[in-house]
């Protein structure tokens, strides 16, 4: 009978260490999962806020001497799942373009960078692999197609009022590379006052977007539109005070001659008056620019 009671205490000894070591097996697994679903502390890398775009002509681009930053992932964070890199939350207030470019280098292959809707950097706005932009790098040299070719090295996004996420990360947690990192805004104005023989200079968001020039014209006559350095690829229109288009301009000279081409409006007579200008371009984060200059009728 002792022996049999000393067997069955063991029995329950044996029995009690084993629930013990499911039961810590249990609390692991609840603390792993919560570590790799848990949202990061993380810091804001004020690196990563876009400077103000500056406002020049295209002929002044090559000197311009635009901000770029060292991103040196040995300071990485663990900025979402699966993510290490850099983060700053971007808040916007009226519609703004917005740009990023990582200077191409085989370091980043397993780098992205983008601006996103979450925090997460799971819904993008935009959203470029490097890894991609390598290979078409990589292929262009060899003479090859490239093999992602709707994979563009910058982005360029149009975003509304909202609070959006800048990112640069890699899918490495052991990524030590440096980053160079550039980025501009400009806030979009559709309504702008232009003075005879001055460049007026704007930002567009793409074909479907209206900018309105107010113009004071002192006499009927006619009136030359230009751009700095290159024909005039816009659509321009004369509208009346209201903003209710009159006509459209016509090139000058005619026909499809390559140089610079001006855009003529016949003015019927003094008033205020406003050009509209809509550019069959991608949105740019660098200005457009227009000019022109008024020739009184005889």
């Amino acid at each position: 009978m002792k022996n049999i009671n000393k067997h069955g205490s063991t029995k329950g000894r044996y029995a009690l260490i084993a629930l013990l070591a499911v039961f810590f097996l249990f609390l692991i697994s609840i603390f792993a999962y919560q570590s790799l679903t848990e949202k990061p502390q993380v810091s804001e890398c004020e690196q990563l806020m876009p400077a103000d775009s500056p406002l020049m002509l295209p002929n002044e681009r090559g000197e311009a001497n635009l901000p770029a930053e060292e991103l040196d992932f040995q300071q990485k964070e663990r900025i979402a799942y699966g993510k290490y890199g850099f983060r700053k939350e971007l808040k916007v207030e009226k519609t703004t373009i917005v740009s990023q470019e990582v200077s191409e280098d085989s370091a980043l292959k397993d780098v992205y960078f983008g601006i996103y809707h979450d925090s997460n950097l799971v819904d993008p706005v935009a959203e470029i692999s490097m890894g991609k932009v390598l290979k078409n790098v990589h292929a262009s040299e060899v003479g090859e197609p490239e093999p992602y070719p709707d994979v563009l090295p910058f982005i360029d996004a149009v975003l509304e009022p909202g609070a959006y996420y800048l990112a640069v990360y890699s899918i490495r947690s052991q990524e030590d590379c440096i980053a160079i990192y550039e980025s501009r805004q400009a806030a979009v104005a559709t309504e702008l006052e232009l003075t005879e023989d001055q460049w007026g200079l704007f930002f567009s968001t793409g074909p479907e977007q209206k900018t309105y020039f107010k113009i004071n014209v002192p006499a009927a006559g006619n009136i030359y539109v230009d751009r700095d350095f290159w024909r005039v690829t816009y659509d321009i229109q004369l509208c009346d005070a209201d903003k209710k288009p009159i006509k459209t301009a016509t090139l000058e000279p005619p026909g499809k001659e390559q140089g610079h081409q001006k855009a003529k409006l016949s003015i019927p007579a003094s008033g205020v008056y406003y050009l509209q200008v809509s550019y069959d371009a991608p949105p740019s984060a660098y200005a457009n620019e227009i000019r022109y200059t008024f020739n009184a009728s005889q």
